[in-house]
């Protein structure tokens, strides 16, 4: 399903223009399924709102990416062996079970976690012009567009 923009949301105080691919109510409780990049771009510049959990589910994640597109001739039972005792994977149950569906939904439950939890804390950058969202929380040009929006 694709993605379009729906208008504007709000979460505490603060008003975000959100891109859903849907939304659903339960229980007067509004939730919010985001498209991938906003998912991301909420949990890589607000990764201080995780849980420790969570924190180690990214850390897991990312680690076995990087495992799995490394260098096909190293052996892999000593590097999994060095990232576990580094604390870059787990044996963690629940930290497991938080990637079981794949790291692209847990982004987008997390996402969905911390709007809820933390919106008024959540700042989206999304561009003056076409209403999409920035690279980061600071970005002041438009890699969709290309408007710059730079104090001059």
């Amino acid at each position: 399903m694709e993605s379009k923009t729906l208008g504007r949301q709000f979460f505490g105080s603060q008003q975000f223009c959100f891109s859903f691919r849907h939304t659903a109510i339960f229980d007067n409780f509004i939730l919010l399924t985001l498209d991938k990049e906003t998912a991301n771009y909420i949990v890589t510049y607000f990764s201080h709102l995780l849980t420790e959990k969570e924190k180690l589910a990214v850390r897991h994640s990312s680690s076995i990416i990087k495992i799995e597109s490394g260098d096909k001739t190293t052996n892999l039972v000593s590097l999994t062996k060095i990232y576990k005792e580094r604390g870059w994977l787990t044996d963690d149950q629940t930290v497991l079970d938080l990637l079981k569906d794949g790291c692209d939904n847990f982004e987008l439950k997390t996402a969905q976690r911390i709007l809820k939890d933390y919106g008024d804390k959540v700042f989206l950058n999304n561009c003056p012009k076409c209403g999409k969202l920035a690279r980061t929380p600071r970005a002041k040009f438009c890699r969709h567009c290309g408007h710059d929006w730079h104090e001059k």
